[in-house]
């Protein structure tokens, strides 16, 4: 019997037509340099708070609530939460190395990026008396090395090996045995290197004169906007201070961790009426 070819699951006609390619680098470093400071400041922050500190604790509270649930319906369903648990703890280390990421650093929103943006600021302007915010300009980017600190290195590695790239290098290569297990220590404190260094850019680009108004957000803009009965609203974006990080980073983590709880606590509800205890649930 002839095996039919894998096919997608979506009709033919739900493909869109795309014409066209993405924009060249040329383009796209133009459109990087005419981009505000304080708006890569902000971007790189969320991916900081928003993904990386809610993606790495979402996925080691959801682990260790794992750890000890025993309400499986069936094998199957076990099965598929553990492969649910891996790609969260895949997603949470791209998450905490895209805030440290060095590629294409003139549009890049991760904290190199800024940190380059601030370091040719302050170069521009060889005044001795900025000579104390370069050298604590240098001590963060020194500090978030991921060459020369030991979490960042790791993370880098896992990322590059396993989460991020089909390597086969861990195959050949056991480097801080991340060949056979992830070290979610190592990932937390490379997590809280970043925060800090976050915190640390943020608090020097608040007094530093150079940098001060490279940073700043302006006043936001209205909009009208048409609501489907036909009132118009004025909607207002509202940003986050780029000095918050802290404060962010901690209500981020609760509110992952909660998160996590209620996912479990989801999926310990049998909808069914099947108890978990029940030797016929385990079906297949």
């Amino acid at each position: 019997m002839k095996i039919s070819p894998f096919e997608t699951e979506f009709p033919p006609e739900s493909l869109p037509t795309v014409l066209g390619g993405p924009l060249q680098n040329a383009q796209l470093d133009q459109q990087g340099d005419q981009t505000a400071h304080w708006v890569r400041a902000e971007r790189a922050q969320q991916i900081a708070v928003g993904n990386a500190v809610h993606g790495f604790y979402l996925a080691k509270r959801f682990s260790e609530r794992l750890a000890s649930f025993d309400a499986w319906t069936s094998s199957s369903a076990e099965r598929a939460i553990a492969a649910i648990e891996t790609k969260l703890w895949r997603l949470a280390v791209i998450d905490v190395a895209m805030v440290n990421d060095t590629n294409q650093l003139k549009r890049a929103a991760s904290l190199p990026g800024v940190l380059a943006n601030m370091t040719a600021a302050l170069a521009a302007d060889a005044d001795p008396k900025f000579a104390p915010d370069r050298a604590s300009l240098q001590a963060i980017r020194s500090a978030t090395n991921a060459d020369l600190v030991v979490p960042l290195k790791y993370v880098r590695h896992v990322r590059n090996k396993w989460a991020g790239h089909p390597s086969m290098d861990r195959d050949f290569d056991s480097w801080a045995d991340a060949d056979t297990e992830l070290n979610i220590p190592l990932v937390e404190e490379a997590l809280a290197i970043l925060v800090r260094a976050h915190q640390e850019a943020a608090d020097l680009a608040a007094r530093c004169p150079i940098l001060m108004p490279l940073f700043a957000v302006p006043s936001p803009e209205g909009e009208d906007q048409t609501q489907a009965d036909g009132s118009i609203i004025r909607v207002i974006p509202m940003t986050v201070d780029w000095s918050s990080v802290t404060v962010l980073a901690g209500l981020m983590r609760e509110g992952a961790r909660k998160d996590a709880e209620a996912l479990v606590d989801q999926i310990s509800f049998s909808p069914s009426g099947v108890s978990p205890d029940d030797p016929t649930s385990d079906q297949r």
